[in-house]
């Protein structure tokens, strides 16, 4: 069975090299004492959002002491029906990560598939259930989709709704292995050779007595779903989004773990499976992520729920009717004790769908400084109180309060525990770009340029003195580690006048030609804290023909900011990339980038297009030949771009490579001039 979720590190980071830092004096910087932010749901009777509400409605009651509101906010995200093609062309996702904190009005939602307990014959429901969930999402939102056993089908977190939907449009991909009412999977001779190859038995018939329950498979797929909503969850809670929530999309088991009948020989792996349950409540409590479990079968009937003839059977459907009855127990408990809502036979799953994202965006945000605040590590209960009959609450149950470690601690402390998350954490601001610049076929060397920004110091400090760690993480889609660098250096920095500060970061790592995450996480000691980014890497492989590295840009001129390791990229980039992406009329960028090739009767062509304000201008950058690389052809791709003229606005970049008759291959570069 594949991994679970791409965007975890899991094991992986017992392998990474960490080496000690030296002690540095530390500088005080701008800090607040602990406070707490409060996301709260507050619904009607019907689950209708009630939305007229003061912050002297509430009140917030911890360890039995009542405390007092510092901020109170209302957001309120119009609901919306979008009709996102999934044939029409999306705009190129932006090359340059960043972990700057959102808006309140952007979301975090992670999509949950539990492919091993649904079934092929519903794959129609399941497409126009998970399109109707992601029409009513709103463009600031950003999500990410994964799968309980195909994490080769995952996708990360994105506001391009328009890849979602292409994957939503390809779900028979993940389908045909799943268990169905009667917890069987689908018949011996439409069994592949996989791992999964002897789970299913033969196909009934009307009239026929099922056998015995597959128990083996149907504890351990139970188990998986399980274990992948709390890996889920604990993932998102590094997240500065002010609302996250995770929709999982499921048939659900048909073991119910908390009133099994325990003389039976599983009883103690059922009593395992409710250990699973009762974990990842806690992770969904402790990272304040509410589970909506959505059923996209509907208002299903014992016929429906099984697959082939066997629902019609008067000796089996009384079984299918109760595990039925189980599959929706299971649903409503998850939904219930985590803080979401179960959606199951449904009539119109399109409004249920609309219904729960406006659930999630009308919201109060309360925020207050606990008192007493204790720096004990442990996790804090709070309760959250309308004053207003008939009102529902639904708010996070708690906080873990940070340790009372010490700023100087090592620096691979904070480290460790942000590239450990999910999600980009922020607590130290980063924009990182990477970018493919030398190939052999099997291993690509990439460049890495990050971007750290510094609160300015209040101690009248003029200058930064830090030990920074800079750590690199590429995972594959099974959250494999493949590759990772750490490196800690002394860095000093001028502070310009009262503001803050940053400087760039160079490094190189050699990766596999795979599909691979980077996660990139830099951490101070100084502040103790540590920001974290991650990019899904384009590796080029000119086994198939032609591959077209990345493009790095820079300014024409100097380099602007202080940078760490300069002499990172020597004979790789002649000039320093910078990860900005908003630039000036009197600006002058240069463009680097590769393009490999098999064919040595062969040689590319590359052209150039600028879209923008000013319309479409197309152009032929320099190419030049480098010695061979291995079995392959290299050239390099130079180009400088003036800026002078360009009205401001938002401009799309392409560098398209193409070989005779051959299909042609286009990095893009999203930028902006102001």
């Amino acid at each position: 069975m594949k991994g679970i979720f791409p965007l975890v590190v899991g094991a992986a980071l017992a392998a990474v090299a960490v080496r000690p830092a030296a002690q540095v004096a530390v500088q005080t910087f701008r800090t607040s004492v602990q406070y707490v932010a409060v996301d709260v749901v507050v619904t009607d009777h019907n689950d209708k959002p009630i939305e007229n509400l003061g912050i002297d409605d509430f009140e917030i009651v911890e360890g039995g002491k009542p405390q007092k509101i510092a901020d109170f906010q209302f957001v309120s995200i119009p609901a919306i029906s979008r009709n996102i093609a999934v044939n029409v062309a999306h705009e190129p996702e932006p090359d340059v990560a960043s972990n700057i904190a959102p808006s309140p009005t952007s979301r975090l939602f992670a999509i949950v598939v539990d492919d091993l307990h649904l079934i092929e014959q519903d794959t129609l429901k399941i497409k126009r259930t998970l399109t109707d969930l992601v029409n009513a999402f709103s463009p600031d939102d950003e999500v990410a989709m994964v799968f309980v056993s195909h994490s080769n089908l995952g996708i990360n977190f994105t506001r391009n709704t328009s890849v979602i939907m292409a994957r939503i449009d390809k779900i028979k991909e993940a389908l045909g292995f799943g268990l169905d009412a009667l917890a069987a999977g689908p018949a011996k001779e439409d069994q592949s050779t996989g791992p999964r190859a002897g789970l299913g038995s033969p196909a009934l018939r009307a009239g026929d007595v099922p056998p015995p329950p597959p128990s083996k498979f149907r504890l351990t797929y139970a188990r998986s779903a399980v274990l992948t909503l709390s890996t889920v969850a604990k993932s998102l809670a590094g997240s500065s989004h002010s609302r996250r929530a995770v929709f999982f999309v499921t048939g659900g088991t048909t073991i119910d773990p908390f009133t099994s009948d325990f003389s039976d020989p599983l009883s103690l792996d059922f009593r395992t499976l409710q250990d699973d349950y009762l974990k990842v409540f806690d992770d969904a409590k402790k990272a304040d992520v509410p589970i909506y479990v959505i059923d996209p079968r509907g208002n299903v009937s014992p016929a429906d729920a099984v697959r082939g003839d066997a629902g019609q059977s008067f000796r089996t459907r009384s079984q299918v009717v109760e595990n039925i009855r189980i599959q929706h127990n299971n649903m409503a408990t998850i939904a219930v004790q985590t803080g979401g809502r179960a959606i199951f036979n449904a009539t119109d799953m399109t409004r249920m769908m609309t219904e729960i994202v406006q659930d999630n965006g009308s919201y109060y945000l309360l925020g207050y400084y606990p008192d007493p605040f204790v720096a004990d590590g442990k996790f804090h209960d709070l309760k959250v109180r309308v004053k207003r009959e008939g009102a529902r609450v639904r708010a996070r149950a708690g906080y873990e309060a940070p340790s009372a470690t010490r700023p100087s601690a090592p620096v691979s402390a904070s480290v460790t525990a942000a590239i450990g998350a999910g999600v980009n954490v922020a607590g130290l601001p980063l924009r990182a770009f990477a970018e493919p610049i030398a190939s052999d076929g099997k291993n690509t060397t990439i460049a890495v340029t990050v971007e750290v920004t510094y609160p300015a110091p209040v101690d009248g400090s003029t200058r930064i003195e830090d030990n920074v760690e800079l750590r690199l993480l590429a995972l594959d889609p099974d959250a494999q580690q493949k590759a990772s660098s750490t490196r800690t250096h002394h860095f000093t920095a001028p502070v310009p006048g009262a503001g803050t500060a940053s400087f760039l970061i160079n490094e190189v790592i050699t990766l596999p030609a795979q599909p691979l995450t980077l996660r990139i996480a830099v951490g101070s000691q100084s502040l103790g804290k540590a920001g974290t980014v991650q990019l899904v890497v384009d590796l080029p492989r000119a086994s198939k023909g032609l591959a077209l590295g990345g493009i790095a840009i820079g300014f024409d001129g100097p380099t602007r900011q202080p940078t760490m390791l300069p002499d990172a990229f020597n004979g790789l980039i002649p000039f320093q990339p910078t990860t900005s992406r908003i630039f000036r009329n009197a600006d002058t960028l240069r463009l680097f980038g590769h393009v490999y090739w098999k064919d040595k009767s062969a040689k590319p062509t590359v052209t150039m297009t600028l879209t923008g304000p000013n319309g479409t201008n197309r152009s032929a950058p320099s190419l030049i030949s480098q010695n061979p690389v291995g079995n392959q052809e290299d050239a390099v791709i130079a180009a400088l771009l003036p800026l002078n003229n360009l009205a401001p606005g938002r401009y799309h970049l392409a560098l398209e490579a193409s070989l005779p008759g051959g299909k042609p291959l286009t990095r893009d570069v999203l930028f902006e001039v102001r």
